[in-house]
This record gives C-alpha cells, sequence and structure tokens, in this order.
C-alpha cells in the first residue's frame, strides 16, 4: 500500500490525490517554507485534511500567503491558466486579478479576527485564457500554528456561477414576461373557481373602473360588460370550466368603465386548470385593449368605401405580380367589367410591352426598396387597346407588426383632360407669344414661384442681348444696380402676398444708356383662385420721368424763390416801418427844433447873444439830421449785394479797423486784444463797417482805459447744427467781441439790433442808433447769425457766426 512505501514525513500526503502527488514531486528547498521534512505540523494537518476532502479547498500559508489547494477545487481554475503553477506560489503572485478583494479578508483573519462568510460573491479570475466573472461562495478561517499564532488561512468554498446564472436567468424571465405585459399593456387576471373572486393588476382594475386596492369578483365583472356581450362572456366563462373544453378560454367584449363612461374593446383570453376528479382550481389569463384596433376596422370600412367611389384608379399588386384589387373608376377606365375577377387578368395585358418591361425593371424595384415611386406612364385598355397616359402614385404596403412587404398599391390619374387643356393652353401661349412680339413695350411672364420664363423680342431688341443670354445671366443683369434690390424686395412681396406688381426702375440699353421703366404685372388665377402665372409688361417712361423731376425740380426752385422774397419782404416791411417811426420821429426831432430855433432867431435878432446860441442850435440839429439820412441811406444800400464775394483776411479788416480809430483808442487809453482771425468769403466793405460798427460801440459805451478781446474758432458741424438759422451746409467761424464797458440788461439783447433802438440818453452817448441793426443786416447778407450777451455795468459780448465758404 502507498501508506506504507512512503517516508513518515510524507505520510500526510498519503492518498491526496493528484495534488497529493504534485506536492511530493515539487521541489521545495528553493520555496520559503523550505523542504517538507521542515514543515510545521500545523501546515502538515491541514494539508492532510484539505486533501483528504472531497470538498473545494485553497489554503494561505506563512508570511508570504503560500497557495495550496486540492483536486476539488482544482477544476475551478480551469482547463489552462493557473493550475499547476498555483501550487507552492505566493497568493500575490497567482490572485493579482481579485487581490484587493481578498487581501483584506485573509489580512483580517491572520490578524486574529473572525472566521469569514461570503455568499454567490462575484470574483472574476483569469481561467481557460480569459477573465471569466466567477460566483462563489466561500469562508475564510484561520489556521493556528505550534505558537498558537495564526499561521495561515484556511478557505472553504464552491463555485456558484451556474446557481448565480440560473437564478438571474429565471429573475430575467420573470422581469421580461413583466415586460412583455407591461409593454403589451396587457390586463392580467386570475379567478377563484371556487369562490368567483379575482385578482388582478392595477391596469386591468382601471379599466373597470376600480381603485387598485379594489377587489374584483365576477358578478360585478359581468355587470361592467356592455349589454350585448354579457350573456356571450358568461357561456364563455361557463364552458372554459367544464374539463371537456380544455380549459381554453377566448372571447371578445366591450367595458363599460362606470367612473368615466368609457367604452373599452377588449380581447379575452386564459386558461383554466382542472385536479384528478376533473374540478376546475384556478382560471387566469389576460386582457388586450384594441379599441383602436376595433375602431380602425370599422374606419377600415369607411375607407374602402371611399377608395370604391373615387373617381381616380386605385389597384394593389401582390409580391407576386398579379392585381389584387382595381377600384370600380380603375375598372371603366381599363374597360374591366364590374363583375371580372382581376385577380385572373394578367398585369401584361394591361400594358404595352415597353411599358410591361418599364414597370418590371423600374417601378417595382424602386418602391420595393425605397418605398414609393412617382411618376408618368401609360396603360392600355383591356378591349379597345387604347393607350391612357396615367400620372401613378406608387407605395409599397408594408406589414404594420412585422415590417414586412405585404403589397404595392397605386393611386393613377388619366391624364388625357390635363394633357388636351394643356395642349389648348400651349396654343393659346403661342398666339400670345406671336403677339407680344409685335408690341413695341416689354411683355413678359413667370410660372407661380416667381421664375421668369418668357420675354417677348423688344426685350432683347432694347438690351442687345439674346435670349439665351439673358436666361444665364438673369434678367436683373438689365436692371440698374441701386434699383435691383428694391426690384426684388417689391417681385417677392407680390409673389408672396399674390398682389399686383408695380415698380419704376431703369433699364440698360445695348448703348449703355439707362432709362426709365414702369413695370407692371398681374397674377393669371385658376377657378380656385390659385395662381397659373404672371404676365407682365414694362413701358418706356425715361422722358415723361425727365420732364416730370425738372417740373418737380423748377417747382421746388421757384417756391424757394418765393419763400426768400417773402422773406426779404416781410424783413423790408418792418424796416419800411421803423423808417416810418423814424420819419415821424427821430427826423422831424431836429426839423421841430430847427423851426423853433429860426422863430426865436426872428424875434431876437436884435441879441446878438441870444441869436449866436439859436444859429449854434440850429446847427447841432441839421448836424444831427444829417448824420441820421446819411446812417438811413447806408443801412439802405446793404439791401443791395450786387458786390461779389471775395476771400476776405478778417485780420487785414481789423487791422483797417484799428487804423481809423487810432485817435479815439489813444484818448481812451484803450486795449484791443485779439487772436488770430480766419479768411472768409465775404464783402470786404460790408464785413469792415461790422467791425467798426462793433469796436465803435465798445470805444464810446465805456469809460477810461477800456478793454476789447477779439477771439474766433472754427465750429464742428454738430454745433453749427445747434444754432438756428445757420446753413447746415456751411462751414462756420465763431467770433466774440467782449468789451469792460457799460453793457445793458440782457433783456434787451435783442432789442439792440433793431433800428434806431438806442438804450441810452441821447445826451450822454451820441449816435443814431443804427449801428448794430447795421451788424445784423451784414451778418445776415453772408448767411450768419449775430447775438449780445450783457449784464449792466459789466461790459457786453457779442457773438457772430460767419460761414467761411459759401
Amino acid at each position: 500500500m502507498e501508506t506504507n512505501t512512503l517516508q513518515p514525513t510524507y505520510r500526510f500526503l498519503a492518498r491526496g490525490g493528484q495534488m497529493g502527488q504534485l506536492i511530493r514531486t515539487l521541489d521545495w528547498s528553493k520555496n520559503p517554507l523550505g523542504p517538507i521534512e521542515s514543515w510545521p505540523q500545523s501546515l502538515r494537518t491541514t494539508l492532510s485534511i484539505l486533501l483528504h476532502s472531497r470538498f473545494p479547498m485553497f489554503l494561505f500559508w506563512g508570511p508570504e500567503l503560500i497557495c495550496f489547494y486540492n483536486d476539488a477545487y482544482r477544476p475551478s481554475l480551469g482547463n489552462s491558466g493557473k493550475h499547476p503553477t498555483a501550487l507552492g506560489q505566493p497568493g500575490e503572485l497567482i490572485w493579482p486579478e481579485i487581490w484587493a478583494d481578498i487581501k483584506p479578508l485573509i489580512d483580517r483573519v491572520m490578524a486574529g479576527g473572525e472566521a469569514s462568510w461570503n455568499e454567490d460573491q462575484l470574483l472574476p479570475i483569469y481561467r481557460n485564457g480569459q477573465i471569466e466573472d466567477v460566483y462563489w461562495t466561500y469562508s475564510y478561517s484561520p489556521v493556528h500554528d505550534e505558537s498558537g499564532g495564526v499561521g495561515g488561512v484556511f478557505v472553504t468554498c464552491t463555485e456558484t456561477t451556474e446557481k448565480v446564472i440560473t437564478l438571474k436567468t429565471i429573475a430575467e424571465s420573470k422581469d421580461q414576461l413583466a415586460f412583455a405585459i407591461e409593454a403589451a399593456e396587457l390586463g392580467t387576471w386570475d379567478m377563484d373557481p371556487e369562490t368567483d373572486r379575482f385578482t388582478g393588476n392595477d391596469r386591468l382594475k382601471s379599466w373597470f373602473g376600480l381603485a387598485p386596492e379594489a377587489e374584483l369578483d365576477l358578478p360585478l365583472a359581468l355587470a361592467l360588460i356592455a349589454d350585448k356581450d354579457r350573456q356571450r362572456v358568461r357561456d364563455a366563462i361557463q364552458t372554459a370550466l367544464q374539463p371537456s373544453s380544455g380549459g381554453n378560454y377566448d372571447v371578445e367584449y366591450t367595458i363599460i368603465n362606470p367612473v368615466d363612461g368609457r367604452e373599452r374593446r377588449v380581447k379575452a383570453k386564459g386558461k383554466a386548470f382542472f385536479d384528478e376528479a376533473g374540478k376546475a382550481y384556478r382560471f387566469n389569463g389576460t386582457l388586450q385593449d384594441y379599441t383602436d384596433e376595433y375602431r380602425a376596422s370599422a374606419e377600415q370600412q369607411k375607407l374602402l368605401t371611399l377608395v370604391e367611389n373615387s373617381v381616380d384608379l386605385m389597384s394593389v399588386l401582390g409580391l407576386d405580380g398579379r392585381n389584387t384589387y382595381i377600384n370600380k373608376a380603375g375598372k371603366q377606365l381599363l374597360g374591366i367589367d364590374d363583375d371580372q375577377d382581376v385577380t385572373r387578368i394578367p398585369i401584361a395585358d394591361l400594358h404595352t410591352p415597353e411599358q410591361m418591361d418599364f414597370v418590371r425593371t423600374q417601378v417595382i424595384p424602386t418602391v420595393m426598396t425605397t418605398g414609393r415611386w412617382s411618376g408618368q406612364f401609360a396603360a392600355r385598355h383591356l378591349k379597345t387597346g387604347e393607350i391612357i397616359p396615367l400620372y401613378n402614385n406608387c407605395l409599397r404596403i408594408d406589414d404594420p407588426v412585422t415590417g414586412q412587404p405585404l403589397a404595392i398599391g397605386a393611386v393613377m390619374r388619366d391624364l388625357r383632360p390635363e394633357m388636351a387643356a394643356q395642349k389648348a393652353l400651349e396654343e393659346s401661349r403661342e398666339q400670345f407669344r406671336l403677339l407680344a412680339d409685335l408690341m413695341p413695350q416689354f411683355v413678359w411672364t413667370a410660372l407661380p414661384s416667381g421664375i421668369l420664363n418668357y420675354f417677348n423680342q423688344s426685350v432683347y431688341n432694347f438690351s442687345g442681348l439674346s435670349a439665351e443670354e439673358v436666361q444665364r445671366h438673369s434678367w436683373l443683369r438689365l436692371v440698374h444696380p441701386d434699383e435691383r434690390q428694391a426690384t426684388v424686395d417689391a417681385w417677392m412681396n407680390s409673389i408672396k402676398t399674390g398682389d399686383g406688381f408695380v415698380f419704376q426702375h431703369r433699364f440698360r440699353r445695348h448703348d449703355g444708356e439707362y432709362r426709365w421703366q414702369l413695370s407692371r404685372a398681374v397674377p393669371i388665377k385658376n377657378g380656385e383662385g390659385g395662381i397659373q402665372w404672371w404676365i407682365g409688361t414694362s413701358t418706356d417712361i425715361d422722358d415723361q420721368k425727365k420732364m416730370a423731376d425738372e417740373l418737380e425740380r423748377m417747382v421746388q426752385q421757384r417756391t424757394l424763390e418765393l419763400h426768400s422774397s417773402n422773406q426779404e419782404l416781410i424783413k423790408t416791411n418792418h424796416e419800411l416801418e421803423q423808417f416810418a417811426y423814424i420819419a415821424s420821429h427821430d427826423l422831424q426831432e431836429p426839423l421841430r427844433k430847427i423851426q423853433s430855433f429860426s422863430e426865436l432867431l426872428h424875434l431876437n435878432l436884435t441879441d446878438r447873444e441870444m441869436s449866436g446860441q439859436y444859429l449854434n442850435k440850429i446847427s447841432t440839429s441839421a448836424q444831427r439830421m444829417g448824420e441820421l439820412i446819411k446812417s438811413v441811406l447806408n443801412y439802405s444800400r446793404l439791401s443791395n449785394t450786387v458786390e461779389r464775394f471775395v476771400e476776405t483776411d478778417l485780420n487785414h479788416i481789423l487791422a483797417g479797423v484799428e487804423s481809423d480809430f487810432e485817435l479815439l483808442i489813444e484818448q481812451k487809453g484803450a486795449v484791443i486784444r485779439r487772436t488770430d482771425l480766419p479768411v472768409i468769403e465775404g464783402i470786404p466793405m460790408h464785413l469792415s463797417q461790422l467791425f467798426s460798427n462793433l469796436v465803435g460801440n465798445s470805444l464810446k459805451f465805456s469809460g477810461n482805459e477800456p478793454v476789447i478781446e477779439i477771439s474766433s474758432r472754427l465750429l464742428s458741424p454738430v454745433e453749427a447744427a445747434q444754432i438756428q438759422e445757420l446753413r447746415t451746409d456751411l462751414p462756420y467761424v465763431h467770433i466774440q467781441v467782449k468789451d469792460n464797458g457799460i453793457g445793458f440788461e440782457q433783456e434787451y439783447a435783442e432789442r439792440v439790433f433793431t433800428i434806431f433802438q438806442r438804450l441810452n440818453h441821447t445826451k450822454s452817448y451820441s449816435g443814431t442808433g443804427i449801428g448794430l441793426a447795421l451788424c445784423r443786416k451784414i451778418v445776415e447778407n453772408h448767411s450768419g447769425k449775430i447775438r449780445a450777451e450783457s449784464e449792466l455795468g459789466k461790459g457786453a459780448t457779442f457773438h457772430i457766426y460767419l460761414p467761411v465758404k459759401r
């Protein structure tokens, strides 16, 4: 016996099966455990238990967790891979794929922890040449060594992969069944034949108008079935509960929900189960809601009636190439008698050989591939042989459940009436074209979409282009670039709304000249109001438009002239009113004095002293009157602007003014400060008068040592636009003349420019009161503006705005 032949050191391996023999044959001298004879008794004892057990066992031993396993465990390692190399190797080398999962369990046991138990745990391992998902039920237990410590971990395990897979399969089957019931939207029921009570899912109860927790019995269920179906359902149940029926139950009926009154058509299928005595002990099944299909069946009947009475040919062709249905209109069109069986009429009899070849090679393959085909082909009258042109819409008919093709349906329209109408229309259009080519106006037509498809000969004669060039480059190339987008916008608006098109634009003639055209287009509609085509004309209105534009320009120019004349007249009238006032007041005052002092002189001729005084008074009054008359003449001359505007350097003008006032400036100790002034277009003499009056006023209405500051700056267009009365098309300079004289109250800022208006008493300051009025007249004649700012006792500032260029 093997036990007797082994050395005592190896007897614990006796009858250890293949794994015991494998342990004996290995060279353990190079292993951390050393030779077998040096192994501790605790290891030998554990291996003896492990090797002699028919239950799968595994052992991790020592600090290196050297691996041992028995013959019962070896199949779990697969046909190739870890066995036999796993024997005697450290666990970390053998189980790298699951070491992160099992190492904590081993450490806990090696540290003196309690044994662990895990059931149906997934531990993927490498075996049979690949990583496999393997499920295990296992226990990790401590193995104590001679010192009482834990020397290893004893693993008892069973692979439960097949069990887990089986349970999953069962669970999946249940899930699939539940999913199938849910997906099919079935109601399920289970009846106890002894009590006539039902259990049902929530869907079934909702159909019967019951809450999910409510109970359902047979009398209640029957009461909710439509009257016309109730007895038939009751009989079907009784039949199914008889053993002779085989327990089969199959019936259709209508449920009326008592809550919302909704009718639901259902198919009920079930099975009764019998005991050995033939007594039914269970009866269950399903309800399927097919209300939509039930109603669709009724609608299909209505649809069939509609199809049968359609004026278009409708047919169904089987996949075997035979006619299965042709409606009444189709039979009449093709010469088929009403009682004739269309399935016996070969499809080739209804077509010419050429058309039949086209149907076989083109139509049917296209329908079967893409699902549809539309186009024109001809059929042949069965009796007369007449060729009938048809427009055909073919559609593949598929099974709604499987999606597999069932047949080919066709709807065909007889094109003969349309072709006759089209021929008449073409003849009419040809007559229209012949007539249009004789017209001098442009005549054109367009499709309902707006695409122009015809031009008469006048278009080509005018443009110098051929029909091919117009079509290739688009008619828009004839339109002036400035009007192209507006033309397109107006044309597309007419296409969209259906309103007539009216537009003025310029067309380029063959010599390059653009001439104005008035284009009009109206839609031609059918009896239903749909647009069939557009017809349009373009008429040359260039001469009329130019004449109208010239008349409009002349009217506008004359209106401006009248307006300007009117404004001048208003101003002149105003000045005349002021002059009348002067004539009645200012000019009469010196005259009265002359008259009065002349009378006094006459009465006192003997008194030489008094006569001398009177003569002085008369001379002063006459001089005063002469100054007034001179000022009035100067003012009146300003209305005459025949003098030419020339480039005038205002610095030279102001230098001349300073020279004129040189003596007065010296007498008063005046100081004139000025910045560089611009060169502008103006009347030099008038501008000299302007600055002479302004400087003279500043010197006159001041005390000793007056200061006059003159500055200028160019205005920006934005600044000029904000000042009323300035022209927006001219550049302006802003000139300021500021003094430190007596000034005046701001409320009189406008009054100072009125002719003969004086704010100061004549005895204090001499003058005629015309100076500032002259200034305003001069500035306005230069298309400018003048205004004043002042405060009594603090001097005055005059703002002058003059155009630099005219």
